[in-house]
Order: C-alpha cells, then structure tokens, then sequence
C-alpha cells in the first residue's frame, strides 16, 4: 500500500513537474486549465489570492481523473491526496496534518469508502476499520493514546453483528454485548 501511495505520488509530482512553463489556456471555475500536448488530459491549478497553489490535478473529458493534491494556504504543504477516476474518487486517500504527518488513510471505489481505513493523530493510530462499498463491513477498532485497544466493534454490511467490546488501559474487556443484525441479544458489565 505505501509502494502504491508513494508511486502514485511521484507519477502526480512528475507529471505537474514536466509540463512546460506557459500561462494557463483558460480559466475554469476558478482554475487555471493548462492542456496536456497529444492528450485530451488537461492539468488544473487553483491558486490563493496570494499567489500560491492550493490545489492541483487533472481532468479528463471536464472531470476530475488521476492524482489530486490541496495544500496549505500559510506554508504550501500538502493537506490531501486524492484519487480520481471519472470525477469519483476511486483509489488511495491521504490526509495530513500541520507536521505533514498522515491524519486519515482511506481507500475509495467509485465515491464511497471501500477497504481499509485508519486514522492516527501525531503518528498514533485511534481508528481502524474495513468499509465495503460505503459501509463499515469488518471488525471496528478505537484505541488509547497508549496505542492499546479501546474498543472493538462487529460489523456486517454497516449493521452491528457480533461483539461490541470495551477495554480499560490494562486490557482488560469492562463491557461486552453480542449484537445480532443491529440488535443487542446479550451482554453488559463485566467485573
């Protein structure tokens, strides 16, 4: 996954890279559109009053198509990486934070949360789930600060089926329900 992130990155960063240093052909909602020579694929920026870019990526046939990139107003750094296959995000998405570290990792098929996700704060991981077409579809997991587990979550389809169970930090379950199709059939307060 990160080989597949970081190639597609460097793909995106090339191509933008590449391109001849001419004035934009048009203007379109706010974007400067800069056609790729041979191709029916056109490179769009959008700037800040100030000057600076603050998001990038291309369009094919007037929709968003390939690797796109916000950045930051203040310092240029990169705040999301999305991809796009016919105006829907489809493929890896990236967020990240001030200290560009990853906040939200997430997988996309045709506009809608579809694989595994995770979301971290300062490099500690706090979310991590599976989606299947929109979904949560897979086991939920939340965690401490310390990186132990918080809680964990069953779920079928976006329905709770299986056990919904809490941690303290030591590890140990305090709460523990089974759910059957989104109903809770058994289960409290552990001691």
């Amino acid at each position: 996954m990160k080989t597949k992130v970081f190639s597609l990155l460097v793909l995106g960063l090339l191509l933008a890279c590449n391109q001849p240093k001419q004035g934009p052909d048009m203007i379109v909602e706010g974007y400067e559109v800069y056609p790729i020579e041979g191709t029916s694929i056109q490179r769009v920026a959008k700037k800040h009053d100030t000057g600076k870019v603050i998001e990038t990526g291309y369009l094919e046939n007037g929709k968003k198509h390939g690797l796109w990139l916000t950045f930051n107003e203040r310092d240029g750094r990169i705040t999301t990486m999305t991809s796009y296959i016919n105006g829907l995000k489809d493929g890896p998405f990236l967020k990240f934070n001030n200290r560009e570290q990853i906040d939200l990792k997430a997988n996309y098929e045709q506009d809608q949360l579809h694989g595994p996700y995770w979301e971290y704060q300062y490099g500690r991981i706090l979310k991590e789930a599976n989606y299947k077409h929109g979904k949560l579809d897979g086991l939920y997991k939340e965690y401490y600060n310390s990186g132990k587990i918080l809680k964990e979550i069953e779920f079928t389809d976006g329905v709770q089926n299986g056990y919904y169970r809490y941690y303290d930090e030591n590890g140990n379950v305090t709460v523990e329900y089974e759910y059957k199709d989104g109903e809770k059939v058994s289960g409290g307060i552990k001691k």
